[in-house]
C-alpha cells in the first residue's frame, strides 16, 4: 500500500502545483447565454405543462365517461333487484 493517499475530489481539479482550482468560463448575462438558457427551459417547461394537461383532461373525460356508464349500470341493476322482489312477492321464484 501506498503511504501517499490522494483526495480525488480535490487532485481531480487541481492544475499542475499550483493547487487552484480549475474555473470553468462562465457565460455573462452579457452575452446571452444564461438568458436564452432560461428562455429555453421556460419553453419546454410550457411545452410540458401544456401536454401534461392534455393528458390529464383526457383521463379526466374518460374517468367522466365511466362514471356515467356506472351509474347507468347501478340503476339498471336497482330497477332488476326491485323487479325481482315485486316477482318473489307474488311467488315466483326466480334463480339464485
Amino acid at each position: 500500500m501506498a503511504d501517499h493517499q490522494e483526495n480525488p475530489s480535490t487532485t481531480s481539479s487541481m492544475v499542475g502545483s499550483t493547487n487552484l482550482p480549475v474555473l470553468q468560463p462562465v457565460a455573462s448575462a452579457d452575452d446571452g447565454g444564461i438568458s436564452s438558457f432560461g428562455a429555453e427551459v421556460d419553453a419546454a417547461g410550457q411545452k410540458a405543462l401544456a401536454e401534461m394537461e392534455q393528458r390529464v383532461a383526457a383521463k379526466a373525460s374518460e374517468v367522466q365517461s365511466k362514471a356515467s356508464e356506472l351509474q347507468e349500470l347501478e340503476q339498471r341493476l336497482a330497477a332488476a333487484e326491485r323487479k325481482k322482489a315485486e316477482l318473489e312477492a307474488k311467488g315466483v321464484q326466480m334463480g339464485p
